[in-house]
């Protein structure tokens, strides 16, 4: 059986496949606690950067690149052709430290949470993912 953030990874992996030319890296950052209150404040201490010294639970970094060529007509308007959109999807995801040695109550939580975080981070993937395919029509589309 897959454990929810094995189930989160596959099924964003099928979202994606749909777009070609796309890479998914995972960056997990460690955090500590014993109890759920403990947890959740080392995850607003070393979560990835949100701005004003703010942290967030997880991030999604997405960065697009382009590749095209230049067709050229005689007598006629050049257009860009054999147009390839890459996209690299950079999750930051926390991984609890201590899971082994929490009570039970405590792992069910996490589990919940991670899965939640997993879903939240999923949406920002196919908000990129939909950026990817806009980048693509509009390079296909733009006049000679």
């Amino acid at each position: 059986m897959l454990g929810p953030v094995m189930l989160a990874q596959v099924l964003l992996s099928a979202a994606i496949s749909e777009s070609p030319a796309t890479v998914e890296r995972v960056h997990y950052f460690d955090v500590e606690g014993a109890t759920a209150a403990d947890i959740f404040a080392d995850l607003k201490r070393r979560g990835p950067n949100a701005g004003g010294g703010l942290h967030a639970l997880a991030s999604t970094q997405a960065e697009y690149r382009h590749e095209s060529t230049l067709a050229y007509a005689a007598g006629g308007p050049c257009r860009a052709t054999n147009i390839e959109v890459s996209l690299t999807l950079t999750f930051t995801i926390p991984r609890w430290a201590g899971e082994s040695e929490a009570s039970a109550s405590v792992r069910a939580w996490w589990s919940d949470l991670i899965a939640e975080i997993w879903d939240h981070e999923r949406g920002h993937a196919a908000i990129a993912v939909d950026g990817a395919r806009q980048i693509r029509s509009a390079l296909e589309e733009a006049p000679p």
